[in-house]
């Protein structure tokens, strides 16, 4: 009979989950590991060659013996065969596939691969011709890159599930660090445009920005066309809280002076952006106020004494703060202003003596100064709250 197929391919066919050519070979034919070696060399379609009855008698000679061996069962496409004792795999050899060899002619090992329709599971489409019937050849390196695209694709997919969660982690982290580090200002009461008077309202040491939200929204109840504007501190301190200056160490005395400026002058940029930001959309400099309590307090107070651009500003707010390291005969040097100052009069955190030197400075300047001192400590209570809104309500 003609010869129909390489034996390669039936080895391939009869044991496709066997990566090893070889030891297909060995566990099909049970043929030496020298004579499957040596097989398996000769069968791939490297170089134009040939084999002889002569070079593959060894394996003819196990292919018979499998031939009288196998057993189909009618009922299964897979069979179990058996060997001398020993127990072949269970994937079934089509018999036809092993019809006797004619060896007139050398078995070209560069003939392209023509299973059966029924061996290869599937038929093959219509129109489509072999490539020898064609005249063309298969290449190798083609034959190569459509067995690795599979695997690489494997490989991406697997890379891709790896890196999905890292890179979502990442990226939420990202955007927390941008919000965390951007930090927005929260704006209570109406847009600037349309209020009469924009104050910039400063929180505490270890706050944040939504801290005095609730002061803003009761001094609105005062002065409603006022907007407030309350920005958070640059500087972390604690789990959630923010600071303008935060705690530092200095080898001298000289080094923690420059240190200081340089937390000051960033607090006062924090301020003069939001400030700048407004006057360019049209908002007067008379029509801004700048306040705070307890730390944002002197940041605010600060602003009024160190920065050019609020020298026209209208007023300051100055809610139990400190004016440590502030030069505060500066004060007569600057144009007037309208001046809000409350202190408790028993403040265990920042003592009412800096509050009460503050507006013997703004008097003798010749400024407006409204002072509330109350009873009790480091806090806001419900008389400063209803006066500072008064005091707003008339500007």
């Amino acid at each position: 009979m003609k010869y129909k197929d390489s034996v390669y391919d039936l080895v391939l066919l009869g044991f496709e989950g066997v990566v090893d050519g070889s030891s297909a070979l060995q566990q099909a034919f049970g043929v030496s590991k020298e004579v499957a070696v040596d097989f398996v060399e000769r069968m791939p379609c490297v170089v134009k060659s040939s084999a002889t009855e002569e070079a593959i008698s060894p394996f003819l000679a196990a292919l018979k013996e499998v031939r009288a061996r196998v057993e189909i069962r009618p009922s299964d496409t897979t069979s179990t065969a058996s060997m001398s004792g020993t127990a072949l795999p269970s994937t079934a050899i089509p018999m036809d596939l092993l019809e006797p060899m004619d060896l007139s002619e050398p078995l070209d090992l560069m003939e392209p691969l023509n299973l059966p329709d029924k061996a290869r599971g599937a038929k093959r489409p219509e129109g489509t011709e072999s490539a020898k019937g064609t005249g063309t050849q298969p290449s190798t390196t083609q034959g190569q890159h459509e067995g690795e695209e599979p695997k690489f694709s494997a490989t991406l997919v697997r890379l891709f599930r790896r890196l999905t969660m890292p890179l979502l982690l990442l990226a939420a982290v990202g955007a927390f660090a941008w919000w965390w580090m951007s930090d927005p200002p929260v704006l209570v009461g109406p847009s600037p445009s349309e209020a009469r008077r924009v104050v910039i309202l400063l929180h505490g040491y270890g706050a944040s920005k939504d801290n005095l939200v609730p002061l803003a929204k009761r001094l609105g109840e005062y002065a409603p066309e006022t907007s407030f504007i309350l920005p958070g501190a640059p500087h972390s301190v604690g789990i959630s809280g923010k600071t303008w200056y935060p705690q530092f160490r200095a080898s001298s005395q000289e080094a923690m002076e420059e240190k200081l400026s340089e937390y000051r002058a960033e607090a006062r940029d924090v301020v003069m952006d939001i400030a700048d930001d407004l006057m360019a959309d049209g908002t007067r400099a008379g029509d801004i106020y700048v306040g705070g309590f307890s730390q944002g307090a002197s940041v605010a107070l600060d602003v009024i004494l160190h920065e050019p651009n609020a020298s026209d500003f209208g007023g300051l707010v100055f809610l139990s703060g400190g004016s440590v390291n502030l030069d505060l005969s500066m004060l007569a040097s600057r144009p007037l202003i309208r001046a809000f100052v409350s202190h408790g009069k028993s403040d265990p955190v920042l003592g009412i003596g800096r509050s009460n030197q503050l507006v013997e400075e703004l008097e003798v300047s010749g400024h407006d100064v409204t002072l509330v001192n109350f009873e009790g400590g480091h806090s806001i209570p419900h008389e400063v709250v209803e006066s500072l809104g008064y005091f707003l309500a008339d500007l």
